[in-house]
């Protein structure tokens, strides 16, 4: 695996325990000295996502059909939905902290790493879509009635040419 995929799924991990932790009241100290920690943990993992993009952008140049990639996926997609609901969690206690007029360093750069994190779901989610189970059995059952078009039969309908019938 990447150290870069490697170091995203554990810091947002880290992410995930410091919230846990916070909601469970077991880290002593004052909460906006948690939140600046957490926020800063946040803003490390969306430069972290970047780099996880460039990592799948680059397999799928170099080996597109690799397990490297197809694991990589199964790796992240689930991570990105925890952490996309801890950056939510995060601000909303950013916006609770605003309210009661306590400044909060780092929250235009916690907006941004969110948008990194929003921006690395899109992508992974074009890379790697959910399986449509009724399009998949349908698209079988046409197969196995013979109700397609060779690869031969779509090239020549993309330049425009009409396929031969059968």
């Amino acid at each position: 695996m990447n150290i870069c995929v490697w170091r995203y799924l554990h810091r947002s991990r880290v992410i995930e325990q410091l919230i846990d932790d916070w909601k469970n009241q077991r880290i002593p100290g004052p909460v906006n000295a948690l939140l600046m920690a957490t926020i800063q943990e946040c803003i490390d993992v969306g430069a972290l996502c970047d780099q996880t993009w460039q990592t799948v952008y680059e397999l799928l140049h170099t080996d597109p059909n690799g397990e490297e990639i197809y694991e990589l996926g199964n790796m992240v997609k689930p991570e990105l939905a925890k952490t996309l609901a801890a950056f939510e969690w995060i601000s909303e206690r950013i916006t609770e902290a605003n309210g009661v007029g306590t400044p909060i360093t780092g929250a235009s750069e916690f907006a941004a790493a969110a948008s990194q994190v929003r921006e690395l779901i899109t992508r992974i989610e074009m890379v790697f879509p959910e399986l449509n189970e009724a399009m998949a059995a349908e698209s079988l059952a046409a197969f196995e009635r013979g109700d397609y078009q060779t690869i031969e039969e779509l090239i020549r309908e993309v330049q425009g040419h009409r396929a031969p019938a059968h």
